[in-house]
């Protein structure tokens, strides 16, 4: 169940619907965090990340990015090349909003953070 209610979490954001797609999410990552599917939180992560970049917390964006990067270098899991494209176009309109510094100063923030600490900052939005 955990896979479907991701993919409905990013339609329902395409779609501009940011409270249905944070809903879905919220599920998707509940499911995964119960079953521990690390992999599954990453992608969840990344798209609570991608929510609240455009929703215009940048700051929080950066900091899920970063945590989640650093989760997918943990289990060895990359993205594909075309997520990872999606991922930098993203990435890219929040450096510009932030500064480069600011964007890397707020990614560097995740380094120390556990992941229940990602998790509960990630739902907080």
């Amino acid at each position: 169940m955990a896979n479907p209610l991701f993919t409905l979490g990013l339609v329902a954001k395409q779609l501009g619907d940011g409270d249905s797609a944070r809903t879905y999410l919220r599920e998707s990552l509940a499911i995964n965090r119960k079953i521990g599917d690390r992999g599954g939180i990453a992608y969840c992560l990344e798209a609570f990340a991608s929510l609240a970049a455009t929703s215009t917390d940048r700051d929080r964006a950066a900091r899920l990015w970063g945590f989640a990067t650093r989760l997918r270098k943990e289990i060895g899991a990359a993205l594909s090349p075309k997520e990872q494209e999606e991922l930098d176009r993203e990435q890219a309109l929040v450096r510009s909003a932030l500064g480069e510094e600011g964007f890397f100063q707020a990614r560097s923030e995740s380094g120390d953070m556990a992941l229940e600490q990602a998790i509960e900052l990630a739902l907080s939005a």
